[in-house]
């Protein structure tokens, strides 16, 4: 009865070695369900669970887990160490010190010890050998495989987890600004350190960011303005210090002068608004104007307070946590060709959807001053403006359709201000009272 009941339940997938082979070589092993007879009714259930996902891996998956097995166990151990991730630091900082001895006294040690260094890799290689065959036999079920595979994916989150915050934009101008930067590296690295120090000391930094003082320390620093523009100057990234503060002065001052147009207002008609972006290029030696701007300016697309913000095709409107909503009124984005009255037009039209590449642009010097309406060879950045209007109206009479009697109100608004602003509940009833009394007029 018992050999019976072993047979219709599988109880635990294990491994059973047909050759001893080390890691790095053959590591194929055959991975099949062993019957028990003398198993217990929680077993039972255990092995139908296991058998139910066994059955549903396909044999190839099966086969590659099972050769992957190994080196996720060792990876496991790396990613731990380097992510300070285990609650027995001491290999973390026996990895820094070793580093640490290894980079000070390289020559010596290989000048004395390299021969022996070379024994003492081949023993630390079979007792590794001996550790994974000992896990392996341990642990040897699909699930655990499973299991070691979200942890190895979890720790590499967390180590690459810097890097992943970085896009293509960031690092286009992280290179751009090393670069630039480079009189000031090879100067550094010519009087302050020598080239050994150098690279010790940007090891350990990486070795130990994951470290809990390393990131209490950065968490403490990150606290001093001038770190934070120190950081931005020499990366040209703006890794949220620099402006937040910027953004939300900006949204106050709009916020203010939304208010202050609504109250000033008597007229029973909803509020029209301008949006505004700002197309920022620079002039580069034998190449022209590209919208690539230096990691420490502005980015190539802004709004009137500097504050980054995304291309026209991009921008998306802000959404409201009140009944009124913004829509469109405009097609499409337009060019001012006064650029805010700067430029003069003799034409009656002062806008245009489909510009010239060089149409409407105010011309800059080296550091965005002495504007010109001209291009000559002392000028090197310019900029024009992009205006597209929209209203604030009541949802519910938008989607009527009923039609609305805008007034034109001037006022410029970046995307990041108009996230963060939410006017107050008077002044939103007071343009939906407009807007529905505006409908009911019709």
């Amino acid at each position: 009865m018992a050999e019976n009941l072993g047979k219709d339940h599988v109880v635990r997938a294990e491994f059973l070695n047909q050759h001893q082979y080390r890691i790095g070589g053959n590591t194929s092993k055959i991975f099949q369900d062993k019957a028990k007879s003398d198993g217990s009714n929680s077993n039972i259930q255990a092995s139908d669970n296991g058998s139910a996902l066994l059955n549903s891996t396909p044999p190839m998956i099966t086969k590659a887990l099972i050769n992957l097995y190994p080196y996720l166990i060792i990876l496991d151990k790396v990613l731990t160490i380097l992510t300070w991730s285990s609650s027995d630091i001491w290999p973390s900082v026996l990895m820094c010190l070793v580093y640490l001895i290894f980079l000070l006294y390289l020559h010596p040690i290989v000048k004395y010890l390299g021969h022996i260094i070379i024994v003492t890799l081949l023993f630390g290689y079979c007792k590794l050998d001996k550790y994974i065959n000992g896990a392996v036999s341990q642990r040897a079920s699909l699930e655990d495989i499973t299991i070691i595979m979200e942890r190895v994916s979890l720790k590499f989150d967390l180590l690459l987890s810097p890097l992943t915050r970085l896009t293509l934009q960031d690092i286009e101008r992280l290179m751009l600004t090393t670069i630039l930067l480079s009189p000031i590296h090879i100067l550094l690295i010519s009087l302050l350190m020598s080239p050994q120090r150098y690279v010790l000391t940007i090891g350990i930094f990486a070795l130990t960011y994951h470290s809990p003082w390393a990131k209490v320390t950065r968490r403490l620093l990150w606290k001093f303005k001038f770190i934070r523009k120190f950081v931005f100057y020499m990366t040209g990234l703006d890794m949220g210090g620099i402006s937040t503060l910027r953004r939300a002065s900006s949204a106050l001052l709009i916020k203010k002068k939304v208010e202050e147009t609504i109250e000033n207002d008597d007229t029973d008609k909803p509020i029209k608004f301008t949006y505004v972006l700002y197309e920022n290029q620079r002039k580069w030696l034998g190449i022209g104007w590209k919208p690539n701007m230096l990691g420490y300016e502005r980015t190539s697309w802004t709004d009137e307070f500097l504050n980054e913000a995304p291309m026209p095709k991009d921008f998306q409107l802000p959404e409201e946590k009140t009944s009124m909503k913004w829509k469109w009124v405009d097609a499409n984005w337009k060019l001012d060709l006064t650029n805010d009255g700067a430029i003069p037009v003799t034409g009656a039209t002062k806008t245009n959807e489909n510009p010239g590449i060089d149409d409407g642009f105010i011309y800059y010097d080296n550091g965005w001053n002495k504007p010109s309406a001209h291009e000559s060879f002392s000028k090197y950045t310019r900029r024009r403006r992009w205006i597209r209007t929209a209203e604030l109206v009541n949802d519910d009479t938008h989607k009527e359709g009923a039609p609305s009697n805008t007034e034109d109100i001037s006022a410029v608004l970046s995307e990041e201000a108009s996230e963060d602003t939410h006017y107050e509940p008077e002044v939103l009833t007071k343009v939906r009272n407009r807007s529905v009394a505006s409908h009911h007029s019709k």
